[in-house]
């Protein structure tokens, strides 16, 4: 044996260099012990004692250390079997497991790595330990693990990991009565424009937890895209899923959502065909809801064959508005307003049709709910305030002064661009912006108040009449009528309608005119189609009425020679 004498210069570098492969074993989260059977001692390296547990007890053999080791428990029957590979004969070996440390007391992934090194007749000489911490590479691993199966911020299955659920239970339960829903958060992409993605994320885990709480055991959900969900129920009748429809809807009405506008749809697909797609399973339950978009008659829909030919004549008419736009064929058909005292034409509103052949007109109930749900509504409400703008200035330009109200959709108050738009028109075309009168739907005070009394203030500064449209239909209230700078009411046709029906209805209406007529306010009655309304509306102050009773909505053509004998008439 050679012994070593070191000056003060060599001890300092050994001493340093020691120091460095200890702080290198620190950074990297390794930790080395031996076992020398020969001299039976350990060597442990000092950042050891740092991340585990260390006495004298546990140094007095060559497994004493490693059976130290507070394994996890659901990986001790593994470690045990990688401990006694090790033991019989196999000179190295790897494995990872989960060790409680001393550090936080919580169990860490490590890779475990054990050598033996052997004598004549196999006699152990030496064991080798190293302990690498991989926690961080492990944890990732899980969440990459997870992410391929679930969705990371409602921690419900992804649309892939459903298909294969689904795919299973098919496979387990072959004479099973499955049913699918497809479940879409409504107005979700305004609610990311007005309240930001963190209120719309709250939005999607509220309702994650909703499905949660409500679905049993047997039946699963998913994420299915940004704002729709899909469910799988097993053994459901059809009372049974509206049971669910209705729990799910008291559950998401808490006070917080609803104040965002947010509201759900349904569409329901039962499973017939086992052997079809589970892909396109959820398709048709997609279509049976889109259907629900579109009609707005309640918030959910059975799938049928028919809404498969429903989507064909959706996607023909989504193919040929743009061409039909810019060929024209959207025509500006006008429907005029009376005045209650003279009974003459005081004015008109502009309504859109589609010649889509010469044969073929398409009244808006046809397209105009499309059109709302892609967008294409905003293209087309700017045609028709040019088209209305233009058609005033031909009038004036033949002597004939009449105001023509179109309607303003919920996608120019979101773009902010509707005043620039509307002021551009009746720039180009020189008319008096008092002519070109804006009709705002009830329904859209529900939404952003505060945002579209702005804008609304914004018009009349520029001089519009604001009318307030379908007033009666549902949102109407005190207050609203209180701050909305509105000009003109027009009363819903079914609120109308209910004049001949009760005693009551007659009252309501007799006293929400009078009412309104105090506030300062024109009162139109849209859908008066007999003369007993026209006579009651007429008793009771109402100034102006629209309806089947004097004229269907014409072409512009024909309103122009309607106006034009109605101004000589009363020129006599």
């Amino acid at each position: 044996m050679t012994d070593y004498v070191f000056n003060n210069d060599e001890q300092n570098t050994l001493i340093r260099d020691n120091e460095r492969y200890e702080e290198v074993n620190d950074i990297t989260g390794t930790y080395v012990f031996e076992y020398d059977a020969m001299e039976e001692k350990y060597y442990v390296c000092a950042t050891y004692e740092k991340m585990f547990w260390l006495s004298d007890d546990m140094l007095t053999g060559p497994w004493t250390l490693i059976d130290s080791l507070k394994i996890f428990d659901q990986d001790k029957e593994d470690f045990e079997k990688f401990l006694e590979e090790v033991k019989k004969g196999t000179p190295k070996r790897t494995a990872t497991f989960r060790i409680k440390t001393k550090v936080d007391k919580k169990s860490r992934w490590f890779s475990v790595t054990l050598q033996t090194l052997k004598g004549l007749n196999n006699s152990l000489v030496r064991v080798i330990g190293i302990l690498q911490d991989v926690n961080t590479e492990m944890e990732a691993r899980k969440e990459l693990a997870y992410r391929r199966t679930y969705d990371a911020l409602t921690r419900l299955l992804n649309a892939d990991s459903f298909y294969a659920q689904m795919k299973a239970m098919i496979k387990a339960n072959p004479m099973g009565r499955f049913v699918i829903v497809s479940i879409g958060i409504e107005n979700f992409p305004i609610i990311i424009d007005r309240f930001g993605s963190e209120m719309g994320n709250e939005v999607l885990k509220y309702f994650a937890g909703c499905l949660r709480e409500r679905l049993s055991m047997g039946n699963t959900a998913c994420r299915y895209d940004t704002s729709t969900f899909m469910v799988s129920l097993s053994d459901f009748s059809d009372a049974d899923v509206l049971i669910l429809i209705r729990d799910l809807n008291a559950l998401f009405e808490s006070e917080s959502i609803s104040k965002c506008g947010a509201g759900l749809t349904y569409g329901i697909y039962r499973v017939e065909d086992m052997t079809m797609d589970v892909q396109r399973m959820c398709e048709r339950a997609q279509l049976a809801r889109e259907e629900v978009v579109s009609t707005r008659m309640t918030n959910y829909a059975f799938y049928n064959e028919n809404m498969m030919l429903s989507i064909k004549y959706r996607a023909e008419m989504e193919s040929e508005m743009n061409p039909a736009l810019e060929k024209h064929e959207f025509l500006m058909y006008l429907q005029p307003k009376i005045d209650v005292e003279t009974g003459k034409i005081c004015s008109a509103e502009a309504l859109v049709r589609w010649q889509h052949t010469p044969s073929v007109l398409r009244m808006p109930g046809e397209f105009l709910p499309l059109f709302e749900q892609n967008g294409f509504i905003k293209k087309l409400d700017e045609y028709m305030w040019e088209s209305a703008a233009k058609y005033i200035s031909q009038l004036e330009k033949e002597g004939m002064e009449i105001p023509i109200s179109v309607n303003i959709s919920r996608f120019h108050v979101d773009n902010n661009d509707l005043i620039k738009t509307i002021t551009g028109f009746v720039s180009k075309y020189q008319i008096d912006s008092r002519l070109l009168q804006l009709e705002i739907t009830e329904t859209l005070f529900a939404k952003d108040e505060q945002k579209l009394y702005y804008l609304m203030g914004e018009l009349k500064r520029k001089g519009f009449v604001l009318e307030m449209d379908d007033f009666g239909s549902g949102y109407s209230s005190l207050n609203m009528l209180r701050a909305a700078p509105v000009d003109v009411i027009k009363i819903d046709k079914y609120f109308i309608d209910d004049i001949m029906l009760t005693s009551k209805g007659s009252i309501v209406i007799e006293n929400t005119i009078r009412m309104l007529k105090e506030l300062g306010m024109v009162v139109v009655a849209e859908g008066v189609e007999r003369k007993e309304q026209l006579d009651f509306l007429k008793s009771v102050g109402c100034d102006i009425v629209q309806g089947y009773y004097f004229s269907r909505p014409v072409p512009a053509d024909e309103f122009k020679e309607m106006l034009r004998k109605d101004r000589m008439e009363e020129g006599l």
